[in-house]
């Protein structure tokens, strides 16, 4: 993952995104409450951002997780079955503005938190996340590159594997809009997490996600 290429190639077939609909098994209380939850911990944060992320209590982290709200959310939908592939939750996520680009273009290391798994043997590992809408107003976009991950240099930042190289071409980089929620209807995206270089793209708006997974 950390040496140089040259030829830089498209994403192959296999790993480009799909976008699917899902109908949640749980009431639209359930959402509502877990919104309200993580919308007062966001106002109290100083980017106005805050998430459930189970995965890395284990890490010695110093979140929040005495989320009892998103905590339901989870034993309602502890696991959802799209294209054959069963994705467990992962987190659940807020943001009440725009948020700048963290890290840019990255693949996660894990099918949790995105950034707890062992680097050093990600190239062996097949990743995949469902990514979808949880706002019932507002829009969110998908942003990813048509762009192989091993035909590039990639670098380690905040946790992420990303894509430092800034001058990508627009003609590489593609986007899917997930339409907000309908009930307990949701758009979402599936994708090979750990294969493709992805980025949320939030507008003034924010966003409430939630971001399940699967290995294999």
């Amino acid at each position: 993952m950390n040496s140089y290429y040259r030829n830089m190639q498209p994403l192959p077939s296999v790993f480009q995104p799909l976008a699917v609909t899902i109908q949640l098994p749980c009431s639209q209380t359930v959402i509502a409450d877990a919104q309200e939850e993580l919308r007062t911990k966001a106002k109290q944060d100083d980017y106005k951002c805050f998430g459930y992320f189970p995965g890395m209590s284990a890490k010695g982290t110093s979140l929040d997780f005495d989320l009892p709200k998103c905590k339901l959310f989870a034993q309602r939908v502890p696991e959802l079955t799209v294209n054959d592939r069963v994705c467990s939750f992962g987190f659940l996520r807020m943001s009440l503005i725009q948020q700048p680009g963290i890290s840019p273009y990255h693949v996660d290391s894990d099918a949790s938190a995105a950034l707890t798994g062992d680097m050093a043997t990600l190239s062996k590992k097949r990743i995949w996340r469902l990514l979808f809408n949880l706002s019932d107003t507002y829009a969110r976009t998908l942003s990813y590159l048509d762009v192989d991950p091993s035909t590039v240099k990639l670098d380690i930042k905040n946790g992420y594997i990303h894509y430092p190289n800034q001058t990508v071409t627009k003609k590489a980089i593609h986007e899917i809009v997930i339409p907000p929620r309908q009930g307990t209807r949701v758009e979402a995206v599936l994708f090979c997490a750990s294969r493709v270089l992805h980025a949320g793209k939030d507008d003034e708006h924010g966003h409430y996600v939630a971001g399940y997974g699967c290995e294999g």
